[in-house]
């Protein structure tokens, strides 16, 4: 007599570990209950949602998710970075990052982060570059009698020609990687050079 019976009903609830769904029957009322009925305990960095102290309610979805240690490669540095990101795009939108156009992340913004990998953003510039480069000269070879057998002459010095050339360059992280020409002009055309050679025998003597 007296005796007070308290009934508490269990509630279905879904825990996502890490990116992995487990379904649970809790009686208790918090975040915080449901996390330790799955033996999950908070570490810094470690990430849940809703917080840890919100009611549940029938069919809610807690999301927990560890933090993990990755190594960020970006502009020059090599960055340590604690972070409970699901994702490297998701990471660098955290930390700021602006990604232009042309940027690559490697192994690849959706990539699901895991402890010790290695995060890569490659930095792509593509730029139209003019050069001039020299037209090589062509040797004109002319034989003349005039000349004995092995000997040579230079008649005309060549002069090399003179040409413009556009190209388009890709560079990553300064670096270049690749590059296509796009345009040739010759702004002065090769002078060829003249080489005389020799025909005429020596003369014989006799004794």
């Amino acid at each position: 007599e007296g005796m007070q019976i308290r009934v508490l009903h269990a509630k279905e609830i879904v825990v996502v570990l890490n990116g992995r769904s487990r379904t649970v029957w809790v009686t208790g009322t918090t975040v915080d209950d449901v996390l330790e009925h799955v033996n999950v305990r908070l570490r810094q960095g470690d990430r849940v949602e809703p917080s840890r102290s919100a009611p549940i309610e029938e069919g809610d979805v807690i999301v927990f998710r560890e933090a993990v240690q990755i190594r960020l490669f970006i502009d020059g540095q090599d960055r340590r970075v604690i972070t409970n990101a699901p994702s490297a795009a998701y990471l660098l939108d955290s930390m700021g990052v602006v990604l232009h156009k042309r940027d690559r992340v490697v192994p690849g913004p959706d990539a699901e982060l895991d402890s010790g990998m290695r995060i890569r953003v490659i930095r792509v510039e593509v730029r139209r570059i003019a050069e001039q480069a020299e037209i090589p000269y062509a040797t004109e070879v002319v034989y003349s009698d005039q000349l004995l057998q092995g000997q040579r002459r230079v008649d005309r010095a060549g002069i090399p020609g003179l040409q413009a050339l556009t190209y388009k360059v890709r560079l990553e992280d300064g670096l270049e990687v690749s590059r296509d020409l796009l345009d040739r002009k010759p702004l002065r055309d090769p002078v060829n050079q003249v080489l005389v050679i020799g025909t005429r025998p020596p003369n014989e003597q006799w004794g």
